[in-house]
């Protein structure tokens, strides 16, 4: 509950610092709010907070995780050492939380109106905008998109995971180990990519179809395993870090670039409640759509390449107000 409520603030920031930046706002001054020079300066730093801080949030992740490797190498796998390890979780978010607290700029805000709940307000806006989805039909979408591309990925993750642990076999510090690499590789590919936006010219979008693309070669590899002659296919252990490195490539610049495109489509003051859409779409837990109906990875691999083309008939310069 925590966790996801976070997430929706960290994007709903996004498009609001970026605004507010000197360079976004010096453009503005320079060039009027309408001008494309404000349009891609505002991009260009949604960019920049996003990928970084999704490297690192990745690169705090492999910290973490190293750090519980060394408790539990020293302690054992017992109870207590698991505890500790909780403990070391729950200090080390809440320290950078309770940091950017007491460091960020607070901007004031309108109070609630009158009557309203702050249990349930959100709702009541959440509810609001989806009921004005005729207003806002090229925002939903690319939602829908988002819809598509967020299952193929959960798909592909929980296909991989269970096809190591039950059938390969992979004991759990091995699949520790994926998890360090995917992270590390996932943290550099948001790097690359926004250098490639920054000095290269390419947009968001085009970093989501051609990632997403890359990324639907993943299950197809996965899928030559059902031939029996072939000796790759995820038959092998040592293929679970080759498919992390691939994984961590092409999910995190996925994953940032999304919440950058879709901050194009979102009105001023309405960032929490349509970010929280965007997180309600993403965060499926359990099974995936796919999984359930047991089609597995022929349908992962179709839903990256539909997502993609979905995308690229998205007009992202067609802005919604509300």
């Amino acid at each position: 509950m925590f966790n996801g409520a976070t997430l929706n603030y960290f994007d709903a920031h996004i498009p609001i610092l970026a605004r507010h930046h000197p360079t976004v706002v010096r453009a503005m001054v320079d060039h009027g709010e309408d001008s494309r020079e404000y349009s891609e300066a505002k991009i260009k730093m949604a960019t920049f907070l996003s990928g970084n801080g999704s490297s690192a949030g990745f690169f705090g992740s492999i910290t973490l995780t190293l750090l519980a490797v060394v408790i539990l190498s020293v302690l054992g796998t017992s109870a207590l050492s698991l505890g500790y390890c909780l403990v070391l979780g729950v200090v080390f978010v809440l320290t950078f939380m309770v940091a950017y607290g007491f460091l960020s700029y607070q901007r004031t805000s309108p109070p609630l109106p009158e009557g309203a709940s702050y249990f349930t307000f959100g709702f009541v806006q959440v509810g609001r905008t989806i009921r004005q989805m005729r207003r806002l039909k090229t925002m939903f979408f690319y939602l829908s998109s988002w819809f598509i591309l967020g299952d193929a990925l959960s798909s592909t993750s929980v296909v991989t995971i269970l096809t190591a642990r039950e059938q390969l076999k992979v004991p759990q510090a091995n699949l520790i180990v994926t998890v360090l690499i995917q992270s590390f590789f996932a943290a550099i590919s948001m790097s690359f990519w926004i250098w490639m936006q920054n000095n290269r010219g390419i947009t968001p979008m085009q970093v989501v179809i051609f990632n997403s693309c890359l990324f639907g070669l993943l299950p197809v590899y996965c899928l030559l395993g059902l031939i029996k002659s072939n000796p790759v296919g995820l038959k092998q252990s040592w293929e679970i870090y080759l498919i992390a490195t691939y994984y961590g490539l092409f999910v995190g610049s996925i994953y940032g670039s999304n919440r950058v495109v879709f901050s194009q489509f979102i009105p001023l003051g309405h960032e929490n409640e349509l970010y929280a859409l965007f997180e309600m779409v993403k965060k499926k837990k359990g099974q995936s759509i796919v999984d359930r109906v047991r089609c597995g990875l022929f349908f992962a691999t179709s839903y990256f390449f539909y997502a993609s083309h979905h995308c690229r008939h998205t007009n992202t310069s067609k802005f919604s107000i509300l």
